[in-house]
């Protein structure tokens, strides 16, 4: 059995209720996806979180609120990404350029129509949203 990788990640809404996704454009993987990331050693999730969307996003974090988790395996790993709905201040934008090549809000119906180009933690995450598990306050 693998290690368990520890992930986690912030949603960042705009005024419309949209929701920030980054697109990843790189040799290995290309797709939608939230922005977050590995939580480090001795680090807790929330702070994994604020780390990450300061670091792809340049936002300071301001508040985060835990919404749900997953458990999945891709590229033969397994993983375990927590979610957080966060408000931030700053205006997002790409600070890992050979990383990321887009950012961009989508309303919650465009995410269910995107299946096929979202990452293995977005489908979670569209799935659970879309079936009430978790809800994102208004």
């Amino acid at each position: 059995m693998n290690e368990r990788i520890e992930l986690a990640g912030g949603v960042i809404q705009n005024t419309d209720k949209e929701i920030l996704l980054l697109h990843r454009n790189t040799p290995a993987l290309n797709h939608w996806e939230m922005p977050g990331g590995k939580v480090k050693l001795e680090e807790k999730p929330e702070a994994a979180a604020c780390r990450e969307l300061r670091e792809e996003l340049g936002v300071h974090v301001t508040r985060a609120k835990w919404l749900g988790e997953s458990v999945f395996s891709a590229q033969g790993k397994d993983y375990k990404y927590q979610w957080y709905q966060t408000e931030v201040s700053g205006r997002p934008q790409i600070m890992e350029p050979d990383t990321f090549d887009e950012l961009h809000f989508f309303p919650e119906y465009r995410l269910r129509r995107m299946m096929s180009v979202l990452s293995p933690n977005m489908l979670a995450f569209v799935k659970q949203l879309t079936d009430g598990e978790i809800r994102l306050e208004s």
